[in-house]
């Protein structure tokens, strides 16, 4: 193992490191989540690659990215107000839990009657669950090469939600991981996952029997793989004596590259998504970014309507300005935010004026299609006189264009109060449609009036061109935006769609119906 001082001066190796860890945590995750399901076991059996565009998240990223975001915040002094803070502000506010486990849940509602770590925790009906370990890894990525500071740090985290196992099981992940940091081999990542696990524990008997399953199959793949399902089952699939006592066996019977050990842990099934991001996170951590296949990074997304915070706009307003750089906001859609998103600008902050350029645009904010009109705000007087120069050139558009859309600009904050609320109702109705339709995955935007949804076929563009001139119903058929064309990346998106809630509830409804017809009958033809 190297030790901390020594990862420090190869800042170069601790930034692969540091990335492999958290992009392994999204690639094991989404890889498990969509290997396990039955349209690809039908498909392959098992899955040995991704495929078809991208490939969707789960809670398991969201939160491992929240203990990261946390621990930044604090940097690495984390404490149980931190957490605390964090989930007030990021998890428990929310109405519904569309996204998380059931321990995510439980622990919300413990934090909204007033509980705190660790009784929020402890009084968790599913505190024995892996949602903690799923988290954990930034914590093992902080705290490189100290294998008990990262043990110490992930009861902080976990206690929130966890208690007993399920705290033990997120410190043995951050603990493999802070060792895999430091370039600890397979043996001793493993050593390190069993330290924090107490002596005579159903988790420790777990871990230990999955370890002699290996062995006894003297690492061979098939001799030990249906054995680490048998003899580790639980009656609830992603308790931390098997789910997290599977992804370490996995590991110990792959002793191997990321790929391997990503696509073993993805078909394992049940908690596929939480075993995969386990492995994945130290296997990342183990051997960086740069030995991750090239098409694996970018395939873990959640696109659409994300609305930033207040703290993450700083963020990036705080990068552009100490490396002198433009930060470009299009805040064209700032009013246009749901669920109690509150409303944020660029130009509301008293720094880096010079550094930021505003754009806006008339036919969005004011549904006035055809008006090819917008402005660019900024302070700083050399860029703004440069763009002067080609307005006046070529690019101003008429002057009664010009006073018809700055009329536009006075309207109240009614107006807006108005159409976010229509735009909510429409938005609800899409959501809920697409939710409904077999094989579709998409996210609930929070700003905006686009969805990214992605469709249960081949190629959406295709699918498209077979809609407009094959499929009808009582003469009326459905178009939309094939995805591939919002990626700059080739052959990204070709599953996906985007999605303009810009119709009126009804004709929405209608629309969704037609195109869950049409899926229906597309995909009969394939076959």
């Amino acid at each position: 193992m190297k030790t901390r001082q020594e990862l420090k001066q190869n800042p170069e190796l601790l930034k692969d490191k540091c990335r492999g860890a958290i992009i392994g945590i999204a690639i094991g995750d989404s890889f498990g989540d969509a290997s396990r399901k039955p349209d690809n076991q039908l498909s392959y059996g098992i899955t040995t690659d991704f495929h078809k565009g991208a490939s969707w998240s789960t809670d398991d990223t969201e939160f491992a990215l929240l203990t990261a975001r946390t621990i930044l915040e604090c940097r690495g002094k984390l404490t149980d107000e931190d957490v605390v803070n964090a989930w007030l502000e990021n998890v428990a506010t929310q109405d519904e839990f569309k996204r998380g486990g059931a321990s995510e849940f439980e622990a919300s509602r413990n934090l909204r009657r007033g509980l705190r770590p660790p009784l929020s925790g402890q009084y968790n009906s599913y505190c024995h669950s892996d949602g903690a370990a799923m988290r954990i890894a930034p914590v093992g990525v902080y705290c490189a090469g100290d294998i008990d500071a990262a043990i110490a740090m992930a009861e902080t985290d976990a206690h929130i939600s966890h208690y007993g196992e399920g705290i033990w099981g997120a410190q043995a992940v951050a603990a493999a991981v802070a060792c895999a940091m430091a370039d600890g081999t397979i043996d001793e990542i493993l050593a390190a996952a069993m330290k924090p696990i107490p002596e005579g524990t159903w988790f420790r008997a777990a871990m230990e029997k999955a370890f002699a399953i290996v062995d006894r199959a003297e690492g061979n793949f098939l001799n030990a793989w249906m054995p680490l399902h048998d003899e580790l089952w639980c009656s609830y699939k992603a308790t931390v004596s098997e789910a997290v006592a599977e992804a370490f066996g996995v590991l110990k019977l792959v002793n191997g590259d990321f790929r391997t050990g990503v696509v073993a842990a993805g078909n394992f099934g049940r908690d596929a998504d939480t075993i995969g991001a386990i492995v994945g996170s130290i296997l990342g951590a183990k051997y960086g970014a740069s030995t991750i296949p090239a098409h694996w990074v970018e395939k873990p997304r959640y696109p659409t309507g994300t609305c930033l915070t207040i703290e993450q706009m700083k963020m990036l307003l705080d990068v552009a300005v100490e490396h002198d750089l433009y930060l470009v906001a299009d805040e064209v859609y700032r009013e246009f935010t749901y669920d109690g998103e509150p409303l944020h600008s660029f130009g509301k902050f008293d720094y880096g004026q010079e550094n930021l350029i505003l754009i806006d645009s008339v036919s969005k904010r004011f549904s006035a299609c055809g008006a090819r009109i917008g402005c660019l705000i900024s302070r700083n007087k050399d860029f703004m006189a440069n763009a002067l120069k080609y307005c006046q050139a070529r690019l101003s558009v008429a002057t009664l264009d010009q006073i018809a859309a700055a009329a536009l600009y006075t309207v109240g904050p009614d107006y807006f109060e108005q159409v976010r609320q229509e735009y909510k109702r429409r938005r609800d109705t899409i959501y809920a449609k697409l939710q409904a339709i077999p094989g579709v995955v998409c996210k609930e935007p929070k700003g905006a009036f686009y969805v990214m949804a992605k469709l249960p076929v081949d190629n959406t563009d295709e699918f498209q061109k077979w809609l407009l001139t094959e499929f009808e119903d009582n003469g009326e058929t459905v178009m939309y935006a094939p995805g591939e064309g919002f990626y700059a990346t080739p052959g990204h998106g070709k599953d996906e769609v985007r999605l303009a809630y810009v119709l009126k509830q009804a004709d929405l409804e209608r629309a969704m119906d037609l195109l869950a017809l049409g899926i229906k009958k597309y995909n009969a033809l394939k076959k």
